[in-house]
């Protein structure tokens, strides 16, 4: 007769390693994506009221405010369009590892996108004295893409005083 016995301890002992670590893994995810979505909510409903009543003190809806406080109006709803932008991104990345992203691929014409980019500016440029010009061949073509993100992503590039902005 023939007795074996066969030590299982340590692969035991791993398994149950691996499986604890993958648990922990899985529950730091899930911490981390409810943070970042009650962090940007947290962010984002404020500032969108400070969007809010700032275009409606510049628009003159609670009385005429002189040149200076027009020129802070418009400081406060560039400063706070840029960070609502930096918040969508933040969320768009949550979603992104969440697997909830939702995109929708259309075919963007690549000079129409750096044309909307430009457009969504223009303001911003004239007041610094800035020319923004398109140089771009008329065979450049498209892209299939997310062309509502590509338009934001352009116009945020050009918004941060580039020295080259390329979408």
């Amino acid at each position: 007769s023939l007795l074996t016995f066969l030590d299982v301890t340590a692969g035991a002992n791993v398994e149950r390693a691996l499986t604890e670590r993958n648990q922990a893994l899985v529950s730091a995810e899930k911490l981390r994506n409810e943070f970042v979505n009650h962090v940007s909510y947290e962010l984002r409903t404020p500032l969108t009221n400070i969007i809010g009543f700032t275009q409606l003190l510049a628009d003159g809806g609670v009385g005429p405010l002189n040149p200076k406080q027009l020129e802070y109006a418009g400081f406060i709803t560039t400063s706070s369009a840029a960070l609502l932008a930096i918040i969508n991104d933040i969320l768009d990345l949550a979603s992104i590892d969440a697997g909830a992203l939702e995109l929708r691929p259309e075919n963007v014409d690549v000079v129409d996108a750096m044309k909307a980019a430009a457009e969504g500016v223009q303001d911003r440029l004239s007041e610094s004295k800035i020319e923004l010009r398109i140089v771009a061949t008329d065979d450049v073509g498209s892209l299939r893409a997310d062309g509502r993100r590509i338009r934001a992503r352009s116009a945020r590039c050009c918004d941060r005083r580039v020295a080259r902005c390329e979408p």
